[in-house]
């Protein structure tokens, strides 16, 4: 049975989550942060009073609900607050608010450079900014893309430029339904960009933002450097920075396509998986010492440093604060022998992180991180009790699975709401993913502890280069097999929440055998079916012709019903497909017929 007392942090993040949500799609509906954070401060002040009053006066039971509204009202205010301070842009020095035109900017490199195509590309956060009189203090992080003219650019995290040039904000989607690439970066307080030739940018020294991170940068580069001297082949050491130190930027396209096609994309992404195996080879090692007297807490303080060391060192994504935050939970509660929630652990990891960063809300990773993660703790015990299996062999791999299939439970409606395809054979491919991981990140741990001693080291790169290369020929099989991966599947939000609703309401049923669930779970199918027949009946009755906005190309559909008509002057590349894919996939566009347009391609329809 589900307790609330016992969930504490379930009721805290709900609403705290429900005050992030107000903060960003309707930060007017309150006062400015200056008047909501004193009835924030009053808000406090009363739930301690009426708490108080609640211990003294145990017989006045109403001063225990009124406690608990008041404490949650100010969680809820504090998140509106915390949200609207997060943004930047309201910034009074923000680089938006400066009213002169801006001819050359400063500032420090916040990220380590990442090479494209064609460019480079930096964020630089800003410290000022020159106008036509003189230089202003200006605040607001900028991506410059330097273009290139050699293989490598000779910028460092920390570096402090001074770039000649004017930023101008990144333009909204011109397109229905296209990547809205505005509003992603926003969340990350960034909203200008700019464009210059090398020459553009002088280096004026040096002064990282943050001392840690150009420690965990630098220690990257020396990981990197390792992984390239001692694992074999280029795909192979890729995958290594991927899976080891979370560096995903030197991975080609055909890779990433293949692990996501088979369902193995969540290991090249550092997650709970990755902080689960430190954790195992900590336990391993040092585990014995907690049997002695005092033992548990010297296990403490070696384990949770090195979890967090880890985290550090590859990057803090959301993903791996959620699971070290948790696992640092959980050693403290069995430090101390008491017993915990592990509901109310992930609920107060994700309560933490969001007073951090608010827009960590709004993160596919972060989103997908929990609901994976409540997925196996809520669906595997079920799933592994179906079926018993003597053999040691057979049992691992039925555990294997039905984690496999726990996470892919919760996270399916997600992926098919932001990637629109499901890897059908996703359970195969975690029988090798999740051991091969386990042995490639203890290879890669082996081969930074032992560098200095060459001959162990260049055994533990073979142990990581085998490993790798046998997972990368199994993925890449895989993403071969008949009907690996079901593509352009649409549906919509409100669809979302409605499968979601479906399968926790259907195992609560299986569960507890109680009719509330079984008719809940009915209703959310029942809407699921409303949304996708309204869909089918528009989708079935519209006519219309779409003129799609690109950069030097015409493009234009026809449309009736699920068939289109394209004109284009420009042959459909990954480009084009970029900005017409979303909105045919949104209209139920199945057929699309190309025509050939005559002429030396300059566009002689329009």
């Amino acid at each position: 049975m589900f307790y609330w007392s016992t969930h504490p942090f379930i009721r805290i993040s709900s609403v705290f989550v429900l005050g992030i949500l107000t903060g960003y799609f309707r930060p007017h509906l309150l006062p400015q942060n200056t008047n909501l954070a004193w009835g924030l401060a009053a808000l406090t002040f009363l739930y301690f009073l009426s708490w108080i009053l609640y211990r003294r006066l145990r017989s006045l039971h109403y001063l225990s609900l009124i406690s608990g509204v008041l404490g949650l009202m100010a969680i809820y205010l504090m998140g509106i607050y915390l949200t609207r301070d997060k943004k930047e842009y309201d910034h009074p020095r923000h680089l938006a608010k400066v009213p002169e035109q801006i001819s050359f900017i400063q500032g420090t490199v916040a990220k380590v450079p990442q090479e494209k195509r064609n460019s480079y590309q930096i964020l630089l956060s800003l410290g000022s900014a020159k106008t036509p009189a003189k230089w202003v203090p200006a605040k607001g992080q900028v991506l410059v893309y330097v273009q290139k003219h050699s293989d490598h650019l000779d910028i460092e995290y920390g570096d402090v430029l001074v770039i000649k040039g004017t930023p101008r904000e990144i333009p909204p989607p011109q397109n229905p339904h296209e990547f809205d690439y505005k509003a992603y970066l926003a969340r990350q307080n960034i909203y200008h960009r700019l464009f210059i030739p090398q020459e553009h940018m002088a280096v004026m020294g040096n002064s990282p933002l943050n001392t840690i991170e150009a420690w965990a940068t630098y220690l990257r580069s020396k990981g990197a450097n390792v992984i390239r001297e001692k694992v074999g082949s280029k795909r192979e050491q890729e995958v290594a920075m991927a899976l080891i130190l979370g560096l995903r930027e030197g991975l080609d396209r055909d890779t990433r396509q293949a692990y996501a096609a088979s369902g193995a994309i969540h290991i090249l992404a550092i997650s709970g998986l990755h902080v689960g195996i430190i954790y195992a080879v900590v336990l391993g090692v040092f585990g014995s010492m907690r049997k002695r007297p005092g033992g548990r807490w010297i296990f403490f303080a070696i384990a949770v440093p090195t979890l967090w060391a880890y985290a550090v060192l590859t990057g803090l994504s959301p993903s791996v604060l959620r699971a070290v935050i948790m696992f640092s939970f959980l050693a403290l509660a069995h430090s101390a022998r008491r017993q915990t929630n592990i509901y109310n652990t992930l609920a107060a990891s994700a309560f933490l992180i969001l007073c951090f960063d608010p827009f960590m809300l709004f993160s596919v990773g972060f989103q997908l991180s929990y609901l994976a993660v409540t997925g196996i703790v809520f669906f595997y015990p079920k799933l592994y009790g179906l079926w018993v299996f003597d053999g040691f062999l057979a049992n691992k791999i039925w555990q294997l699975t039905c984690v496999s299939v726990a996470a892919q439970l919760a996270t399916f409606p997600l992926g098919l709401y932001y990637f629109h395809q499901f890897p059908v054979y996703f359970f195969l491919t975690n029988l090798a993913v999740i051991p091969a991981g386990f042995l490639a990140i203890c290879g890669g741990l082996g081969l930074f502890a032992f560098q200095p001693y060459d001959p162990v080291a260049q055994l533990f790169g073979l142990l990581v280069t085998y490993v790798l290369r046998a997972l990368n020929w199994l993925v890449f099989r895989i993403e071969k097999l008949p009907f690996h991966l079901l593509t352009e599947i649409y549906i919509s939000t409100p669809q979302v929440f409605c499968i979601l609703g479906t399968v926790f309401c259907g195992a609560i049923f299986l569960y507890y055998r109680k009719r509330v669930y079984f008719w809940l779970m009915a209703l959310f199918i029942v809407v699921h079916f409303l949304f996708a027949t309204f869909w089918q009946l528009r989708v079935g009755q519209q006519e219309k012709v779409v003129f799609y906005a690109i950069h030097q190309a015409t493009a234009v559909d026809f449309i009736k019903g699920d068939k289109a008509v394209f004109l284009s002057n420009r042959a459909v590349d990954d480009k084009l497909n970029y900005h017409i894919a979303p909105y045919r996939l949104a209209m139920g566009i199945k057929d699309v017929d190309p025509v050939p347009l005559e002429g030396d391609g300059t566009n002689p329809w329009f």
